[in-house]
């Protein structure tokens, strides 16, 4: 299913500003399939839920991931308002990880 799902969205992300992906395997195979190997890190938006910035080609990416199965009803509504908030990214505090 997590493969299906990341072919079928991989040919929109250069036109996306962001992709949002709970459950690891899902992420894992939305960054496979769209040629991502490193991400650069800048921190949590809600507990558990990572921002992440990519390179894809000339367009940069904002990458969010969680956990599947963790947090609250609203953690995924939370994480979106505050990646849409003015100060969503900012200083890396790693300069690049491996992700895949």
């Amino acid at each position: 299913m997590s493969n299906a799902l990341a072919q079928w969205l991989t040919p929109a992300l250069p036109h996306a500003g962001s992709v949002v992906a709970t459950g690891g395997e899902t992420a894992r195979a939305i960054l496979i399939a769209a040629g991502i190997k490193r991400l650069t890190l800048f921190g949590e938006l809600a507990t558990g839920v990572v921002l992440a910035e990519a390179r894809l080609g000339k367009h940069t990416l904002n990458v969010v991931t969680k956990a599947g199965g963790f947090g609250n009803p609203d953690t995924l509504l939370t994480a979106w308002q505050m990646l849409h908030a003015p100060a969503a990214t900012g200083t890396p505090f790693n300069e690049e990880a491996s992700y895949v």
